[in-house]
């Protein structure tokens, strides 16, 4: 699509060619993690993960995906893994041209999967060509944590966490846990066990009620695990998110706000902040608020 934004792209997630069910876990959790990192790029359009996920399994043309998501690079990969190396294959292809515009292949240790992921996503941050120096780039892809075993654990949770499936959660939650026993920094595993004590506590969530704790308790684990995330957060864009979420939880609209216009002024053009301030907008029926917002976005929706 001639009109999709040139730093605009979907990350499909990566194909399992291990023949084995468990490694599933792996090749969904990275192109998880990938998609989020590019997120976190300020001048990178990144297609929501339930968008570009929907295509899981799918045998569908490239073009016609980006048209469909509305983006002009696609990112896909596979994955194999037997014993202990892992082969792991990416290329990022621009539809409108039609060619491949990178493309890497890694063969190696498992224990390495940690220097892959973070390689992989500056790599294509660079082939994008983003206004990010390599310092900026490297901070951002860092993942969070230099032990490859609670980062196995994390991946898992977040493979288990991305099937929708309330029967799901309480596993992704237990690995998320183990994550987070096996290295106390690691933001992002605070804030995943968070986000599903939050869960908890919305008695419309589909995991409000798994543990059968009192909203009090649930309330403390969350406070507990989102004050970490916040403390040990790898960067700033990530610690506006965690403190953005607290301050939700809170119902400490007003803060919110300010914390979203932040976030927004350090990753503009994010769908998820973007949703978040028109939701707050209505919560304190903040008419010039919404209308301001609307008024940013609009321009976007008709494809200017």
């Amino acid at each position: 699509d001639a009109s999709a934004e040139p730093r605009s792209i979907a990350v499909l997630p990566f194909v399992n060619m291990s023949g084995e069910e468990d490694n599933e876990y792996f090749s969904d959790g990275i192109s998880e993690e990938i998609l989020n990192v590019l997120a976190r790029t300020p001048d990178l359009r990144v297609a929501a993960r339930t968008s570009s996920f929907a295509y899981k399994g799918q045998a569908r043309e490239i073009p016609d995906i980006a048209r469909e998501l509305e983006v002009r690079m696609v990112l896909e990969g596979s994955v194999r893994r037997q014993g202990e190396r892992v082969r792991i294959t990416a290329q990022l292809i621009d539809a409108q041209k039609g060619f491949h515009l990178w493309s890497q292949t890694y063969d190696r240790d498992i224990a390495d999967m940690i220097e892959i992921q973070e390689d992989l996503a500056r790599q294509i941050a660079v082939a994008m060509q983003t206004s990010m120096d390599p310092k900026a780039l490297s901070d951002m892809a860092a993942v969070g944590t230099r032990s490859v075993e609670a980062y196995q654990a994390y991946v898992r949770g977040v493979a288990a966490a991305s099937r929708f499936d309330p029967s799901n959660f309480k596993e992704a939650y237990a690995h998320f846990e183990r994550a987070r026993a096996l290295d106390p920094a690691f933001a992002a595993a605070h804030a995943r066990a968070a986000d599903f004590w939050l869960e908890q506590l919305d008695p419309t969530g589909l995991a409000s009620g798994l543990t059968g704790e009192t909203a009090e308790r649930a309330a403390q684990a969350f406070d507990q695990r989102i004050d970490l995330a916040i403390r040990h957060a790898a960067n700033e864009v990530d610690r506006l998110r965690t403190r953005l979420l607290k301050a939700r939880r809170d119902l400490r609209w007003r803060e919110a706000i300010e914390l979203s216009r932040a976030l927004l002024a350090a990753r503009p053009g994010d769908d998820d902040t973007i949703s978040s301030l028109l939701e707050m907008a209505a919560q304190v029926s903040d008419r010039e608020l919404g209308t301001a917002v609307l008024d940013e976005i609009w321009p976007q929706a008709l494809g200017e």
